[in-house]
C-alpha cells in the first residue's frame, strides 16, 4: 500500500518570485533599532495562501530586538511574492514556508555574525535494524499534502533528496499513521496544506 503514496504527482513547495534580498531596503530599517544600533537575524514562518500571498507571518527565532522582529513580518507581508505550492493534482494550495532575514545597519562595514539557530527537530524518528548504506543515522525529507482534517493525501521524497525513494516509502507510510496538527486560516477555518516533513532513521546495528 505504501507505493500509493509515491506515484508521480505535481506536489511542489512554494517559492519566492524574484530575489528575496530585494524585499527590504535601508528605508525599512525601524527607527528605534537604528537609533540603538541594533542588528540581528530573524527566523520566520509564513502561511502562504493558494494565490501566493502571505496570509500570516510568525517569528520563530528572535533577533533579540523587538523592533527588528516586528519589522521582519511587516516587510515580508508588504513586499514578498511567491509562486504558490501545488497539491498532487496540480492545484494551488496553502503551505508553510520557513526562512531567515538578517538586518544590517545602513552603511555598516565589517563582518557580521548572526547567531546560528538550533537545528530543527525531525518530525518523526524511526528505529530500524540497519540502513541500506550502512550508516547509523539518515535524515529523509518528504513533501506531503494534507486535507483540512489533517489526513495525509499524498507523500513523496522532497526535491532535496529525490534519490531516497526506498526510505521515503517507509517514511511516508509511517507518517500517514501519525496524527498531524490541523492548520487553520486567519478566520479559524481548517485548511488543506502542503508541507515538508523530516524523518530521522536510526539503525540499531
Amino acid at each position: 500500500m505504501a507505493s500509493a503514496f509515491l506515484l508521480a504527482s505535481a506536489l511542489a513547495f512554494a517559492s519566492p518570485t524574484g530575489n528575496p534580498g530585494s524585499w527590504m531596503s535601508d528605508n525599512d530599517y525601524p527607527a528605534g533599532a537604528l537609533k540603538r544600533r541594533e542588528e540581528g537575524t530573524v527566523g520566520f514562518q509564513l502561511l502562504i495562501a493558494p494565490k501566493g500571498r502571505v496570509a500570516r507571518c510568525t517569528v520563530t527565532d528572535t533577533s533579540g530586538s523587538p523592533d527588528l522582529d516586528a519589522a521582519t513580518c511587516a516587510v515580508i507581508m508588504d513586499h514578498s511574492k511567491f509562486k504558490p505550492a501545488t497539491d498532487a493534482t496540480g492545484q494551488p494550495s496553502y503551505t508553510l514556508y520557513k526562512g531567515r532575514l538578517t538586518w544590517h545597519l545602513p552603511g555598516r562595514s565589517g563582518p557580521f555574525r548572526s547567531k546560528q539557530p538550533a537545528p530543527p527537530l525531525p518530525t518523526m524518528v524511526l528505529t530500524v535494524q540497519k540502513l541500506p548504506d550502512g550508516s547509523r543515522e539518515k535524515m529523509v525529507w518528504l513533501i506531503a499534502s494534507f486535507d483540512a482534517a489533517g489526513q495525509m493525501t499524498a507523500c513523496e521524497p522532497s526535491p532535496n533528496n529525490p534519490k531516497e525513494v526506498r526510505l521515503a516509502t517507509v517514511a511516508c507510510t509511517e507518517a500517514k499513521a501519525v496524527s498531524t496538527e490541523i492548520t487553520k486560516d486567519n478566520d479559524g477555518n481548517p485548511i488543506p496544506l502542503v508541507r515538508g516533513l523530516s524523518v530521522l532513521f536510526k539503525a540499531t546495528e
